[in-house]
C-alpha cells in the first residue's frame, strides 16, 4: 500500500491551507487505499447495508489499477441540511442512503485522479502520475482559483437578483400609486353599472341549482 510521504503532504497542506478542524484541506490518497462509508446492495456477495468503499469506483472491491488521487475537503454547509442528505441520496427500495452518512464536519471530495489516459491501438491505457512539484505549483492553485472565482460570481448573481426584485417591488408600489391618482371619467363609472344590472339580470332569470352534497366542514 502506498503512502503519501510526510514531507509531500507538508508541502500541500502549505499550500491549500487547514480547514476549520486543524486538518489539509486536500491530502493525497491511494487509490487502492483510501475509503468511506456508503450505503447500497452488492450482488457479488450478497451484501446489502453499510460499509466501506473505495472512492475511487465506490465499490467494496479495490480499483485493479493503482494511482494518486488528490481528495478536497468539502465543508459541511455544502451539503444543505441532514434532511436534504437522506432525500436526495435514499435508495426508496432499500431505505439505506448510497452515499452514507451525513457529514456532519465535512467530507473529502475527489478533487482530481492523478492519471493519464490515452488509447494505443484501440486499447485505452491508464498512466499513473509520479509525485511531484506539478501538483502543488499548478494544480492546486488552480482549484483555489476557481473556488474563488465561484464565490465572487455567486455574490454577483446574489446582488443581481436583489436589484431586481427591488425595482420590480418600485414598479408595482408606482402602479398603485397610479392607479390611486387615476380619475374615472362619469362615461366609465356608467358603464360598470350597466355591466352589474345586466349580470344581476341574467342570474335572477336563470339561478344556480343547488346539490344536495357533503358538506366539509372548515
Amino acid at each position: 500500500m502506498n503512502v503519501c510521504p510526510a514531507e509531500f503532504q507538508e508541502r500541500i497542506t502549505r499550500a491549500g491551507g487547514l480547514n476549520r478542524y486543524g486538518e489539509p484541506n486536500f491530502k493525497l490518497v491511494w487509490s487502492r487505499s483510501y475509503t468511506h462509508r456508503a450505503g447500497g446492495v452488492w450482488t457479488h456477495d450478497r451484501y446489502a447495508g453499510y460499509r466501506e468503499v473505495y472512492i475511487a469506483n465506490g465499490s467494496p472491491i479495490p480499483p485493479r489499477d493503482g494511482y494518486w488521487i488528490l481528495l478536497e475537503w468539502t465543508p459541511p454547509e455544502q451539503y444543505v441540511s441532514e434532511t436534504a442528505w437522506f432525500f436526495l441520496h435514499r435508495d426508496e427500495t432499500t431505505g439505506l442512503c448510497s452515499l452514507g452518512p451525513f457529514p456532519h464536519k465535512g467530507r473529502y471530495e475527489i478533487a482530481v485522479k492523478l492519471i493519464w489516459s490515452s488509447i494505443d491501438d484501440g486499447k485505452l491505457t491508464i498512466q499513473p502520475w509520479t509525485l511531484n512539484s506539478a501538483i502543488v505549483d499548478r494544480i492546486i492553485p488552480v482549484i483555489l482559483a476557481g473556488r474563488k472565482d465561484s464565490i465572487i460570481r455567486r455574490r454577483e448573481f446574489a446582488a443581481a437578483e436583489k436589484v431586481r426584485a427591488e425595482r420590480k417591488a418600485e414598479s408595482a408600489i408606482e402602479a398603485v400609486i397610479h392607479n390611486a391618482k387615476r380619475k374615472l371619467l362619469p362615461s366609465q363609472i356608467e358603464d360598470r353599472i350597466r355591466l352589474l344590472e345586466k349580470q344581476w339580470s341574467e342570474y335572477l332569470a336563470n339561478p344556480v341549482k343547488f346539490q344536495r352534497g357533503i358538506q366539509q366542514v372548515m
